[in-house]
């Protein structure tokens, strides 16, 4: 009997991204390895996004090496939901987020990661990409990112480079590995899903939440060695940058402790400023030294793995309620092109 092929999905989560999208699904397109499926999730655009995909799935039926291409339209609750669904619906054996406005960076990119996942599985048979559980596969492939402009031109390489060897933990310094460059088996994104009450960075507490399982399991995360992805530079991250800052520094609170998220925010000082953020009005809404958990209400939200934290002045915002994290606003954003944190 023949080995099944590893399949890998890319995800396309876009919203009224007409002026982006063709570059997404052209660096899709042109790709060599024959399984993959592309998943395009929009959220009922009203634009000529859903034009543009229609082409492309006209073109893909006559394609010399043709994919698998699934397009859902319909009204979500945000870039994350959005993300849930297209979890849901992944026959991959790995799935990547690719948004609208990102490319990938080279047509050999998802050969050179298929060959990189088989390789780290050795000469196991390959499980069926819609097993409940696929075995000893790396939980993650990575790689490299390089930053493009709104023409897809190379700007720079990524400020924070993706470490030779890759744990949870080293997710402490920030995010290290994109999520454009990030590949997660699929069996485990699943089980994690997206924690849609961020609203801004989701995706790194995803990617801690998965490498850890991983881990726990004793899976590899596995190096590409390539650069895989190029990442448009405006984004709804970057637009929304403080924030953005303020749910990642609960997130890190959350997961590696609120020193580490104390630390974070005095090294993002110059960026701070750079930006316009006033960083000691910024640093107001992080708990003083000392600072405790009261665990004494039973189970709490995102942050308070046990309870609510102690009230105080200077902090409120960081500070989680019993039930859910504390929301910077009662509002879902629309996301457009590029809306994802880097």
């Amino acid at each position: 009997m023949e080995e099944p092929p590893l399949k890998i999905t890319v995800a396309t989560v876009c919203y009224n991204a007409a002026s982006l999208i063709e570059r997404t699904i052209n660096s899709v397109e042109e790709q060599d390895y024959p399984h993959v499926e592309h998943l395009i999730i929009d959220g009922n655009s009203q634009d000529a996004t859903l034009e543009a995909v229609h082409h492309y799935q006209e073109r893909n039926s006559v394609a010399r090496v043709p994919h698998e291409v699934n397009c859902l339209s319909e009204p979500d609750h945000g870039i994350y939901d959005a993300m849930n669904k297209a979890l849901r619906m992944a026959t991959g054996h790995y799935i990547l987020f690719l948004n609208a406005g990102d490319t990938l960076h080279s047509r050999q990119t998802l050969s050179l990661v298929a060959c990189a996942a088989t390789a780290a599985y050795g000469d196991h048979a390959l499980p069926e990409a819609d097993d409940s559980d696929l075995g000893m596969l790396p939980a993650v492939v990575y790689g490299q990112t390089d930053i493009v402009d709104e023409q897809g031109h190379f700007l720079r390489h990524r400020r924070l480079t993706a470490p030779e060897v890759l744990t949870w933990r080293a997710f402490r310094h920030g995010m290290t590995v994109c999520h454009q460059a990030f590949f997660a088996r699929t069996d485990l994104a699943r089980r994690m899903a997206y924690n849609t009450a961020y609203r801004f960075s989701a995706d790194y507490d995803w990617c801690i939440r998965l490498m850890r399982e991983g881990q726990r399991r004793g899976l590899e995360l596995t190096n590409v060695h390539q650069t895989v992805a190029n990442y448009l530079s405006e984004g709804a991250t970057t637009r929304h940058h403080r924030a953005s800052l303020m749910e990642r520094l609960r997130i890190m609170a959350h997961h590696y402790g609120w020193g580490t998220a104390r630390t974070r925010l005095c090294r993002s000082r110059t960026a701070l400023r750079r930006s316009g953020i006033l960083p000691q009005r910024l640093a107001h809404t992080l708990p003083p030294s000392g600072f405790r958990p009261n665990h004494s209400q039973g189970a709490g939200g995102p942050l308070g793995e046990r309870g609510l934290y102690q009230r105080g002045p200077l902090y409120p915002r960081l500070r989680p309620r019993q039930g859910g994290l504390r929301r910077m606003d009662g509002t879902q954003d629309k996301y457009g092109a590029g809306a994802k944190g880097p």
